[in-house]
């Protein structure tokens, strides 16, 4: 019995490695700076027509890992990194 167990616990713990590198293999973690602009995600979307990402913000303060503070409407904001994306400015050449 004991074996058995041992031997479940083993295989578990393979498994779960194994799941963890393949989700390593696909995240692309973003980088944030002070002074970078952002997009949020809209948390209260009613319909689906509103826009899923609202925004830019600037971001005044990185909390490491994972939080940033943004400024929202003349307020200081304080958002998870996962509720964020990268804003990129279209630049006009005419």
């Amino acid at each position: 019995m004991q074996e058995a167990r041992q031997m479940a616990k083993k295989h578990l713990i393979a498994a779960k490695l194994k799941s963890k590198s393949n989700y390593d293999k696909h995240i692309n973690p973003i980088e944030l700076e002070i002074g970078d602009k952002v997009l949020m995600k809209n948390m209260k979307k009613k319909n689906k027509l509103e826009p899923n990402w609202i925004g830019p913000y600037e971001i005044v303060e990185v909390h490491e890992p994972v939080n940033v503070s943004i400024r929202k409407n003349n307020k200081i904001v304080r958002v998870h990194m996962n509720h964020l994306q990268l804003f990129n400015e279209i630049v006009d050449n005419n």
